[in-house]
């Protein structure tokens, strides 16, 4: 009896380890009641915790959003794929220029609590740099750089609040400097240098 006992124990072992380390499947975001804020269970009103993912609306096939709830908060890393994009118009995060035409880019960042925070890169198709920000509490707020697909840099600023504050660049080819200055809270000041003309503008505080 005492060979059997300990076969037995042997088999099912590795068994009930193979059972516990099977990943649970993912929940579908579009199929999940939110109150307050949260991804709860219908039936329970329980907060929902897992991974989870978005279906695009385009295709119900393709997945648009790879990610994790938390107490039924979007939290920890995600991937966002095809994210609709603009390129930056202004100082202002909402200044909207062109739309960004191109397939296969993808998102890469963190959620807190349901806010995106920290650094967020999204990347070309072939895995080069598009653009790298910083968040803060779902707000652009720390250093931003945009790139050309062969990687030289077109633009670097920095925001605070979603409004350029500090130093800021854009490049031709070869990086030769188009546009140089300085914003303070989305305002310009100091000395400019525009296309090859130099313009005056309030003193810059200290960055």
């Amino acid at each position: 009896m005492k060979k059997l006992q300990i076969k037995n124990n042997f088999v099912l072992a590795p068994l009930a380890l193979f059972v516990s380390c099977v990943d649970p499947d993912p929940l579908s975001l579009e199929g999940l009641y939110i109150e307050g804020g949260r991804y709860v269970d219908s039936t329970t009103s329980e907060p929902l915790t897992g991974p989870a993912v978005r279906m695009s609306s385009n295709n119900p096939s393709q997945v648009e959003m790879e990610v994790n709830l938390l107490n039924g908060f979007l939290h920890g890393p995600y991937t966002i794929f095809d994210p609709e994009l603009y390129y930056v118009a202004g100082p202002l995060r909402t200044d909207r220029g062109a739309l960004v035409i191109e397939d296969s880019m993808y998102e890469v960042g963190n959620f807190d609590q349901g806010v995106k925070s920290g650094a967020v890169t999204i990347y070309h198709g072939d895995g080069n740099v598009f653009r790298s920000v910083t968040y803060l509490d779902d707000m652009w707020h720390g250093p931003f750089r945009e790139y050309r697909k062969n990687g030289e840099l077109t633009m670097q600023a920095n925001f605070e609040e979603d409004k350029m504050h500090g130093n800021f660049e854009t490049y031709w080819l070869n990086d030769e400097i188009l546009r140089k200055g300085a914003y303070n809270h989305g305002e310009r000041c100091g000395i400019w240098l525009d296309y090859g003309n130099n313009n005056q503008y309030e003193p810059c505080p200290k960055f």
